[in-house]
């Protein structure tokens, strides 16, 4: 509708509006008369408010049209905390993408929080569920109560380096503990992608099938391609969330923050392909991977390595547990078990990195504090360290491993304070080492 001016006057330019005057009798001063369309207009606007609304107009509330407003505004904001169901008989959506369509209709308020809660069971996808809405940070994607205690190290089995019996016996673990899987098939697609902060994962065993997708390889390594269970661009939540057999990486941290919310453990096992080429359990690049005291960080037959971190921070307050990893030494370069590679700084307390092929740990220009943990009977050195290094091993112990319990060159410092040292030191303890410019204070 337009402005409607005193009748008998002309129309005015659009956004100007000349004003009604009162009439005034004993000044002789005519009023404005209005025109029919002032009375009509105004009156067809406000009731087709109310109709779209779904209300029937009605003479006794003069009510309608702020009850209209709040429907419609309702229609558009997330102003509560509400739930939604996915998969399943009588769910709100038959899977997440049509659950992320739905949340691109709406603004989620400050007062507004929305849960999919993902039915029991396994449930197929073929294409990456992207997360990009503008206020996820109001958002959980929740799976079933779990069915059994949070996976422990104890109970994923290793025998050997990325072992295919390790492989389906950890998934059949798994998938007793977690009620609901969500699995990405079809040519190795990448499970979640995250570009916009906040999301939260709750409960969810995110599977893949070890197909070679679209390249995806962290700096430092050579041949990997394939899915990426979890890709994280922007910061995100994990509570008690496990990923297995995807061809590329179990959960990558790319520029942002991931943190684990709870002491449920944080799993990714047997990522990569068969036969040992490309897979890291969980790669951080120019990021930071945060977890609280009591969550168990497992990382089991992965094809290259449990974690690498490159221009990056983590900090593991709970138990990390790497083991089974590294499949066939020389595939991917010397890559170990775990990597701490160009600035990285890496604190993990009570780690177990054990059962791994070709080394436990490597630092290059890095720093690396793994007290009071366990470094043992891997099928190389248990540290190595060189490029002007810093790793802390005290109270630890590491017996066993193939060639030397810590080896370090090139300006490298290794703290062992009252750690157990079962093999040869690449340099004696407590003697500057004058070739290889380095030091292990034992």
């Amino acid at each position: 509708m337009r402005y409607s001016q005193p009748y008998g006057t002309p129309q005015p330019p659009l956004n100007s509006y000349p004003r009604y005057i009162n009439g005034n009798p004993v000044t002789g001063t005519e009023g404005s008369i209005p025109p029919a369309t002032a009375f009509d207009e105004a009156q067809i606007e406000i009731v087709t408010v109310i109709t779209n609304a779904g209300l029937t107009p009605d003479h006794a509330d003069l009510t309608q049209l702020w009850q209209a407003l709040q429907a419609l505004f309702a229609q558009k904001y997330i102003t509560t905390y509400i739930t939604k169901t996915v998969h399943g008989a009588g769910a709100d959506f038959t899977d997440l993408h049509a659950a992320m369509t739905w949340l691109g209709q709406y603004i989620i308020t400050d007062t507004g929080y929305v849960t999919f809660m993902v039915a029991p069971g396994k449930w197929t996808y073929t294409q990456t569920v992207e997360i990009n809405h503008p206020n996820i940070i109001r958002v959980a994607i929740q799976g079933g109560a779990l069915l059994g205690a949070t996976p422990s190290p104890a109970n994923m089995s290793v025998t050997g380096y990325m072992s295919a019996t390790d492989g389906t016996n950890q998934i059949i673990y798994l998938r007793s503990v977690h009620a609901t899987e969500l699995s990405f098939s079809g040519g190795g697609p990448t499970g979640f992608r995250m570009f916009t902060p906040g999301i939260i994962f709750r409960y969810l065993l995110i599977t893949g099938d070890q197909t070679i997708g679209s390249p995806s390889q962290p700096p430092g390594f050579s041949g990997l391609a394939g899915g990426i269970g979890m890709d994280f661009h922007a910061d995100g939540w994990l509570d008690g969330c496990s990923v297995w057999g995807f061809g590329g990486i179990g959960i990558q941290i790319t520029g942002c923050t991931v943190t684990s919310i709870s002491s449920l453990s944080v799993v990714a096992a047997y990522c990569g392909r068969p036969g040992g080429a490309g897979g890291v359990g969980i790669s951080v690049t120019y990021g930071f991977f945060n977890v609280p005291g009591g969550c168990n960080v497992i990382l089991t037959s992965c094809g290259v390595s449990g974690l690498n971190m490159f221009t990056a921070a983590a900090f593991l307050d709970g138990p990390l547990t790497v083991k089974g990893c590294n499949a066939t030494p020389g595939v991917d370069g010397n890559n170990m078990a775990v990597q701490v590679e160009a600035g990285s700084q890496l604190n993990a307390r009570n780690c177990d990195i054990h059962t791994n092929n070709n080394g436990g740990v490597v630092v290059t220009s890095a720093v690396a504090l793994m007290t009071t943990g366990n470094i043992s009977n891997n099928n190389g050195p248990g540290v190595q360290a060189y490029g002007c290094s810093a790793v802390f091993v005290d109270n630890s112990t590491l017996n066993g491993n193939a060639s030397y319990s810590v080896q370090c060159w090139g300006g490298t410092y290794i703290e062992a304070l009252a750690a157990t040292l079962g093999t040869a030191t690449s340099i004696p303890v407590n003697t500057y080492g004058v070739g290889q410019n380095s030091f292990i204070s034992f």
